[in-house]
């Protein structure tokens, strides 16, 4: 019992063998043909790699020269802020340094002024009470 080459075929991409000479060059131009079409297309679909991956990288490059321009900024911002908030920090100081000065020269004057008035009704009562001493004497 004889298996023909066309019986024992299991997979579509592979041709029956050929009868002749002419038809085993035909197939190998053809398989040459598809070889190399296939390794051009192989070629192509490293050089789009290549491309896909150089694009990328100058994308991821793009990104993080942005993301460091914008976090210089922000540090910028941030010293600036903090020179502001210095600044603005000094100038309450020295105004409440001021109100406390003329707060204190305001008590002071106060203080003075009670002094003076305590001593003139301590004075005017000691006066009274020696011209009442002196009426009963």
């Amino acid at each position: 019992m004889a298996i023909s080459p066309a019986s024992t075929a299991t997979s579509v991409d592979m041709p029956t063998e050929p009868a002749t000479l002419e038809e085993a060059l035909t197939a190998l131009h053809a398989e040459r043909a598809r070889y190399s079409a296939l390794a051009d297309e192989l070629k192509a679909c490293k050089r789009r790699n290549v491309a896909a991956i150089a694009e990328m990288e100058a994308e991821e490059e793009a990104i993080s020269n942005r993301l460091s321009k914008r976090l210089a900024q922000l540090q910028s911002e941030k010293a600036a802020l903090a020179l502001e908030v210095e600044a603005e920090e000094e100038a309450i100081s020295n105004r409440l340094g001021k109100r406390l000065a003329q707060v204190q020269a305001e008590k002071v004057a106060l203080q003075n002024t009670l002094e003076q008035e305590s001593e003139f009704v301590a004075t005017r009562l000691h006066r009274q009470l020696q011209a009442v001493a002196a009426e009963k004497a």
